[in-house]
């Protein structure tokens, strides 16, 4: 099955906005793949300063069809004493487009109701996403908000890139703001670099210097400290009160021991 990506290239983001963002698009996202029933391995969502992401493994192309029971008014019987159907059950199976003949009485724990059963067919999965995943970006609850475009969304930074894939396909119609071009190109610290697939992306960062995942860039940073300071005796620092902001600041935190004159 196919891998999804989506990244939204950024001006630099306030750290402080990250977690919110990035707490916000995980629950959010997996929300609505279960809402929507898409069939998926896994769905991770990255953040830096300079862009958002979302990464959705083995994705199943469309949804599973399923059979469900709709529900209508509360009533005893659905025929009168003479056997002819009582006219809140009319009004219901046609407003429902259903023949009355297709419904049927069950006992549900608000008491006995009117349903009917029905297939919702299996949809296109991709097109679930391109609906759903732009609202669910443009409804991160940032503590403040800009408008860079005369029309357009509000965001916490101005969206200058996009790139979007499924599995190897570029997808060049995911427009998220007007003046912007979805392109198969992604930019760490200056250098672009093409990605040519979904499954690409994370090792291309990784080998860029860009470590996506924050608590495996925790534990990166977290080592080169050790080394940095392992054979020197610095003052006593609280780097906890640092790092995660360091992280969130930076996309590439290098540590550096330095010294001065008193």
């Amino acid at each position: 099955m196919p891998d999804f990506l989506l990244e939204l290239q950024v001006e630099d983001i306030p750290a402080r906005f990250l977690r919110l963002a990035q707490g916000h698009l995980a629950v959010r996202t997996k929300e609505m793949l279960a809402a929507q029933r898409i069939t998926h391995k896994s769905c991770d969502v990255w953040v830096s300063a300079r862009r958002l992401v979302i990464s959705i493994k083995a994705v199943a192309a469309k949804t599973e069809a399923i059979a469900i029971k709709v529900y209508g008014p509360k009533v005893e019987s659905l025929k009168d004493a003479q056997g002819a159907y009582l006219p809140i059950v009319l009004g219901f199976a046609k407003g429902k487009g259903v023949l009355p003949e297709r419904l049927f009485l069950e006992d549900v724990p608000q008491g006995k109701r009117a349903g009917f059963k029905k297939t919702e067919p299996a949809r296109d999965v991709l097109a679930l996403l391109k609906e759903g995943l732009p609202a669910i970006v443009f409804a991160i609850p940032f503590p403040k908000t800009m408008r860079w475009q005369t029309e357009g969304p509000r965001f916490a930074r101005p969206i200058r890139g996009v790139l979007a894939f499924w599995d190897k396909k570029a997808l060049m119609d995911w427009r998220f703001v007007t003046d912007v071009k979805p392109s198969r190109v992604t930019v760490v610290a200056g250098k672009r670099y093409a990605i040519s697939a979904a499954a690409d992306y994370a090792p291309m960062l990784k080998q860029a210097g860009l470590i996506l995942d924050i608590d495996d860039r925790m534990t990166a940073l977290r080592k080169a400290i050790e080394r940095v300071v392992r054979d020197a005796r610095p003052a006593a620092l609280d780097f906890e009160a640092l790092l995660d902001e360091t992280l969130l600041l930076s996309e590439s935190p290098e540590p550096l021991l330095g010294s001065f004159d008193p």
